[in-house]
């Protein structure tokens, strides 16, 4: 291979990973290249030439894991975005990679290809793992010019059963000091759970509740706001995923509806006109929300 525009070291590695990268891709996990570089200092240019060992066809082998003591390693192995067998593709394993580091379990994901294939021509891969903290927790305190001071603070689990299954208790008491009584302090409490490849891979269940309490300049809010519904990976396009989400189409149906029958403190004449409008209130959410996933699917509109 002949390229007299490389004179530098970093473009002549480039070319070597590239050269490379393009046998791997094709199932040769093993091959390795040398090059020769010659420079003729009259010209100033140097002829590269890179000798590529190709190595036998490799198939992807079985998936080991180490260094977990916390995750259930049956369930990582129902991660692997491949099945053994499969003609060799580092994407595969980079898939891998994304895959378990996605769940927020894991300080830190090595990935360890064999360097000889097993007997099958398969090509064992070793993924070694450092464990998370489970639990979490933090505070804050912040000021906002509608609610005044807050004071609020979570709590987190991130493996609660073995699987990445993650529960999040947040709560926040704001409002503090803009009023003369303890009734005008507002105050949301908040849980938020979340089960990785439920029922089906890439797909993940999620639910959320939560009480609150708004004590705004117009009126106060009590409401209780819930919702459940599935994350699901339909298709990938450059790096963004298309997911469909139910989980916001029903939280924000539900949302609508509690706003619409919890307020408090209002005038009457105003309370008339909103139960008037429910229906139409509750239609517009609907078909706010059945567009939202229209356009996540990608579909085009007339």
């Amino acid at each position: 291979m002949l390229w007299p525009q490389a004179r530098d070291a970093a473009a002549i590695l480039a070319a070597q990973d590239l050269v490379l990268t393009a046998f791997r891709k094709q199932g040769y996990a093993l091959a390795s290249v040398k090059r020769e570089v010659v420079i003729d200092h009259a010209t100033r240019e140097a002829e590269i030439t890179f000798t590529v060992t190709p190595g036998p066809i490799a198939r992807m082998g079985p998936v080991s894991f180490s260094g977990t003591e916390k995750v259930n390693t049956a369930f990582l192995q129902r991660r692997v975005p491949f099945k053994q067998g499969e003609l060799y593709d580092p994407g595969k394993v980079d898939t891998l990679r994304g895959k378990l580091t996605s769940l927020g379990v894991f300080n830190g994901v090595r990935i360890q290809p064999a360097t000889t294939l097993d007997a099958n021509g398969e090509l064992p891969i070793d993924v070694s793992l450092t464990d998370r903290l489970s639990r979490s927790f933090g505070f804050g305190l912040s000021y906002e010019t509608q609610l005044g001071f807050a004071v609020s603070g979570f709590w987190v689990h991130r493996n609660l059963f073995g699987e990445a299954e993650s529960l999040k208790l947040t709560a926040e008491i704001n409002h503090i000091g803009q009023g003369l009584a303890i009734a005008d302090t507002g105050f949301a409490l908040r849980a938020d759970f979340r089960k990785p490849d439920w029922w089906l891979p890439g797909q993940d269940a999620r639910a959320m509740a939560e009480v609150l309490r708004e004590v705004l300049p117009a009126y106060y809010r009590n409401a209780i706001d819930f919702g459940v519904g599935l994350d699901r990976t339909l298709a990938q396009i450059g790096p963004v995923a298309k997911m469909i989400d139910l989980f916001f189409f029903l939280r924000g149906l539900c949302q609508t509806i509690i706003d619409l029958v919890q307020q408090v403190r209002t005038p009457s004449t105003n309370r008339g006109s909103r139960l008037g409008c429910w229906p139409h209130a509750i239609l517009h959410t609907i078909f706010q929300q059945l567009l939202r996933l229209d356009n996540l699917c990608g579909r085009k509109k007339d």
